[in-house]
């Protein structure tokens, strides 16, 4: 492996940023001397990903194919690495005693945005990962490759501790994340990398995701070894999450509101996500004390007996389910919430297809609402944004649907007047709610009425279409643009 060494202004900056006091309400300082343990740097291996990209930002135009480098950590006869570094991937080879040997994607873990691959003539089950992140403020090596070039480098960072926010225009779950924050930039000036893995004292302690170009986390060993655990028989059944979301109940009215007022834990449950586990047993409003014996903390923690590293209640934390004590309307109750493999909201899911789909129609093009859609619009819609994270999850709406969106808009005289309408949530098609992409495009298709009303969500007017009209501008769309059929809706 080729490892550049860190430049001695970037080294300097390090012992400067090392002094200085890191704090943050999101930050949590195991004890003092534990050790850090794990996969050791001489397993991190290189690979080689051939990948078949759909263009999120044009789908009717064919995918395109490209090469890309990663770094994975090496678990027996099994690799664990990004799932972007994966995702479309039409070739994967890993660089092994002096030759490039192929792949094959086993399980991915779409709810911890990580992929888990196995050597083609492998056998055994994934070793195990055990380590804990160190103090925060301690110093990380993160090595990985540069999105401009395929050498391999390693650059300075340093642990700011532990959080549960989610990342940003992501998928990964509230699980427990650890805090990256990078020092000094990378020799070509870029400060991120296309994947990477956090290491601490010659150990490796998870997989970086990318928050910004300064920051990243990564999934502590005790969440990977959760994915590991769950395909030792062979499957991939998710984080068993428990559709809590809790809001944490520090300030002394609330807590009076409450009535908590003078007790040591309790948190409010904001949120329960429908088809949960927690759905129906639980409700928006409850307080929640404890959990499988262990008192909930106000800041919405499970202070578990060990005490080390906090738990959380967003996942069940026993195998065959999980009691909750609590209080509703000042009444004290008990409720068993059962095993499941619910791992939250298929919608917010990454697919490993090569293929998207879309719909066309009059020169309009349509698709669903998920994470790559979010992160090509880069927060160009905050309804969409917030549409994509928490449509599937109030569960005041009980409707599993999918949100269609008017993604894209190609040039002809007769539908000018729909760009005003681009990026807009479609809530109906002349009247008829529109539940899924399949749903607008069988609507559109049967229509019986001499015109196309389509109605977007938080606006007042609709954008409206002639049949015959429209019919004109799809001859002229399907001559000009050619658009291709794989993964296009009729």
């Amino acid at each position: 492996m080729r490892v550049r060494p860190w430049p001695l202004a970037a080294a300097l900056a390090l012992v400067l940023f090392l002094r200085a006091p890191l704090y943050g309400e999101d930050s949590s300082r195991p004890p003092e001397g534990q050790p850090v343990s794990g996969v050791a740097s001489s397993a991190l291996r290189e690979l080689r990903i051939v990948q078949k990209l759909p263009r999120v930002d044009a789908p009717w135009l064919a995918s395109r194919l490209q090469e890309r480098r990663a770094v994975a950590l090496e678990l027996g006869d099994y690799l664990l690495t990004d799932l972007d570094a994966v995702r479309y991937a039409q070739v994967i080879e890993v660089y092994d005693q002096s030759q490039w040997r192929t792949l094959r994607l086993k399980h991915a873990a779409t709810d911890c945005a990580l992929a888990l691959l196995q050597r083609t003539d492998g056998t055994t089950t994934p070793r195990r990962m055990v380590s804990a992140p160190p103090g925060a403020g301690a110093g990380l090596t993160v090595v990985g490759f540069p999105r401009s070039g395929e050498d391999e480098s390693a650059l300075p960072a340093v642990f700011r501790g532990l959080s549960r926010e989610g990342v940003s225009g992501s998928d990964i779950d509230f699980a427990l994340q650890g805090k990256v924050a990078m020092v000094g930039e990378l020799p070509d000036g870029e400060q991120i990398y296309a994947s990477a893995v956090a290491m601490s004292e010659g150990r490796a302690l998870g997989v970086i995701h990318w928050d910004d170009r300064q920051s990243g986390r990564f999934m502590p060993a005790s969440v990977i070894q959760r994915v590991l655990d769950d395909v030792a028989d062979g499957a991939y059944d998710g984080l068993r999450r428990t559709g809590i979301d809790l809001l944490p109940a520090r300030h002394s009215a609330l807590r009076r509101w409450l009535g908590i007022e003078g007790k040591p834990g309790g948190a409010l449950a904001a949120r329960i996500e429908f088809g949960s586990p927690a759905y129906r047993l639980l409700q928006a409003g409850d307080v929640l004390v404890e959990a499988g014996g262990d008192m909930i903390a106000p800041d919405g923690q499970v202070m578990t007996a060990a005490g080390a590293i906090p738990l959380d209640l967003r996942y069940s934390l026993a195998p065959q389910g999980l009691r909750i004590r609590l209080l509703r309307n000042g009444v004290e109750q008990s409720v068993e919430l059962p095993k499941s493999s619910y791992s939250g909201p298929p919608q917010l899911r990454r697919s490993m297809e090569s293929v998207r789909s879309y719909f066309l129609a009059a020169g309009l093009v349509f698709q669903e609402l998920d994470y790559d859609l979010i992160r090509q619009m880069q927060g160009s819609s905050a309804l969409a944004e917030y549409r994509y994270r928490y449509f599937a999850a109030d569960q005041l709406n009980e409707e599993a649907d999918r949100d269609v969106l008017l993604t894209n808009r190609l040039e002809d005289r007769a539908n000018a007047g729909a760009a005003s309408f681009v990026g807009g949530v479609v809530q109906s098609i002349n009247g008829r709610r529109v539940r899924s992409l399949r749903d607008l495009a069988r609507e559109w298709r049967e229509l019986r009425a001499t015109r196309v009303v389509l109605q977007f969500l938080n606006r007042s007017d609709a954008l409206i279409l002639g049949i015959e009209e429209a019919g004109a501008i799809e001859r002229r769309i399907e001559a000009r643009y050619q658009p291709q059929e794989a993964g296009r809706v009729h």
